[in-house]
C-alpha cells in the first residue's frame, strides 16, 4: 500500500449540502460520519480526533485515493492509514470489521455474516455506536462495541437463514442483547 496520502481533485459537493458539512466540521462535539458525510471527507480531507468514520472499502479507497482492490489487499493497513490521515476511529467495515484508531489500538469484530451486506444495515451500526456514544463510552470503546452487537444479532438472526435479512430485523434481537435479556 502506497506511503503517501496524495488528495486529487474531486467533483463539487451542492452547495446546501457543503454548508451542513463545514458547519458540522467547525463542531467540537463528538460525531460520527457514514455514507454522503465519507464523501464529503474525501472531498475536503481533515483531521479530527473526536469522529468516528465507518467507511466500507469504497469509501475507504475513495477517501485514501487508492483503488478498491489495495484496500482489499491490506484492509489492516488501510484502517491504520484512515485513522492515521483522518484522526478518530475507522470502522472499516467488512467481513472482520477492524476498528483502529489514531493512537494505533486496532480490534477486529470477528462476528457477522453476509446477511449484512444489505441496505440500511450501516445505519444501524452507526445507530449503535451512536447510542453507546450517548452512554458516555470513549469513541473507541463505542465503536467496539456497536460493532459487536451489530455481528452478534446478525449471528444470532442467521440461524433461520442469510437471505433475506434486512436491517429492521436486527432490532429486536439489540434490544435483547443490549438489556442482557436473551431469553424469549
Amino acid at each position: 500500500m502506497g506511503q503517501y496520502y496524495h488528495h486529487r481533485a474531486r467533483p463539487r459537493t451542492k452547495s446546501w449540502v457543503k454548508k451542513i458539512m463545514l458547519r458540522i466540521k467547525k463542531s467540537h462535539k463528538t460525531s460520527l460520519w457514514d455514507a454522503d458525510a465519507l464523501t464529503f471527507l474525501a472531498n475536503n480531507p481533515n483531521i479530527r480526533m473526536n469522529r468516528i468514520i465507518t467507511p466500507h472499502s469504497g469509501e475507504a479507497a475513495k477517501l485514501l485515493n487508492l483503488p478498491i482492490s489495495e484496500v482489499e489487499k491490506d484492509r489492516l493497513q488501510a484502517a491504520k492509514l484512515l485513522a492515521k490521515y483522518y484522526g478518530g476511529v475507522v470502522v472499516l467495515k467488512g467481513s472482520g470489521t477492524i476498528i483502529a484508531n489514531h493512537s494505533g489500538e486496532v480490534a477486529i469484530a470477528d462476528v457477522g455474516n453476509v446477511g449484512l451486506a444489505t441496505g440500511g444495515m450501516g445505519d444501524i451500526l452507526s445507530g449503535i455506536i451512536g447510542s453507546f456514544l450517548g452512554q458516555q463510552f470513549s469513541i473507541y470503546k463505542a465503536a467496539i462495541l456497536g460493532c459487536i452487537v451489530h455481528g452478534v444479532a446478525a449471528d444470532i438472526l442467521s440461524s433461520s437463514g442469510t437471505r433475506g435479512m434486512v436491517a429492521s430485523d436486527l432490532l429486536p434481537i439489540i434490544f435483547k442483547l443490549v438489556n442482557c435479556n436473551r431469553s424469549s
